[in-house]
């Protein structure tokens, strides 16, 4: 049985996947790891089909520092860095649609975009709201 939180979440999310929601395609890829190919990059996963669903994408520009200290001479050094944060959301309701759990390296292609890069997911983040929420790079592939 659903709780009255779960309903309240459901309908808020549909109402943001219409309103903030775009289309974007899942190519699922094989993970990557030792002894599986990880130099020749990720491969389709034939396990999984191809989907497009709506989901919410995000990229936020920001400035973040990297510090270190130079041992020879001793100084401190700190370089700057502008990087984008990317991310995409999913709603209960689409996961459960999808059929099979979104993994690192599955490919993301912004339908409704042209232009823009593939991003690759980088590692699904722990939701309490059984949404999901996935960091996203630029895919090199």
């Amino acid at each position: 049985m659903a709780s009255l939180f779960a309903d309240a979440m459901a309908e808020a999310d549909a109402v943001l996947v219409e309103e903030f929601g775009e289309r974007v395609r899942i190519e699922p890829r094989l993970a990557l790891g030792p002894g599986r190919g990880e130099l020749s990059g990720p491969r389709p996963d034939p396990e999984r089909e191809v989907r497009e669903v709506r989901a919410q994408f995000t990229l936020r520009g920001a400035v973040d520092t990297l510090e270190g200290v130079r041992q020879g001479t001793k100084l401190n050094g700190m370089t700057r860095l502008a990087v984008a944060e990317a991310h995409l959301r999913m709603s209960a309701a689409v996961l459960a649609g999808l059929g099979y759990p979104l993994q690192a390296d599955d490919r993301i292609v912004l339908v409704e975009r042209a232009g823009q890069p593939a991003y690759a997911i980088v590692k699904p983040e722990p939701s309490d709201l059984a949404d999901g929420r996935y960091p996203l790079v630029a895919s090199r592939s």
